[in-house]
């Protein structure tokens, strides 16, 4: 069995991890953190203050922001009051993918950047070009890794 300190500290580096490479603030990382290895899978907002020490309106819009992220959510028990929370299943592949979707905005977008430029310095046409460039690279190359992850993930479900 798993003691609470190391529960804590994997807690805690979660959090610490996606308050520096994400958007979303420690106390987000730590419930997540928490909901990753928690037992039941479920837990209410009671739960989750007395767990992680934190206060019941830190649980509130924490869970409102991983709510809206989808990454996280909500269900209600038969016969229970309380609402639960529990990760949801395929959130960060799901927001991956929205991520990539964005790819071809984001170069119709630098390509008005583009044309306001036309007649002005190279330099600062390359400002956008590189930014264009990243986005082009990867939205070639990325729809045969997300085919490959597909046919990954098939594979591992059969196992």
């Amino acid at each position: 069995m798993v003691s609470c300190k190391a529960e804590d500290e994997f807690i805690e580096n979660f959090g610490l991890f996606m308050e520096s490479h994400s958007i979303f603030p420690r106390i987000a990382g730590r419930i997540y953190g928490y909901l990753l290895i928690c037992s039941p899978p479920h837990q209410s907002a009671k739960d989750l203050v007395n767990r992680l020490r934190i206060t019941k309106s830190s649980v509130s819009s924490m869970m409102r922001l991983l709510l809206q992220s989808k990454l996280v959510e909500e269900i209600n028990l038969p016969g229970e009051r309380p609402r639960y929370y529990r990760i949801k299943e395929r959130g960060w592949e799901n927001i991956f993918l929205e991520n990539l979707q964005a790819f071809s905005a984001i170069r119709a977008l630098l390509g008005e950047g583009r044309s306001l430029l036309d007649n002005r310095e190279a330099e600062m046409l390359d400002r956008i070009e590189e930014l264009d460039e990243l986005y082009a690279f990867f939205e070639k190359e990325m729809p045969p890794l997300i085919e490959r992850w597909k046919k990954f993930r098939k594979k591992e479900i059969k196992r």
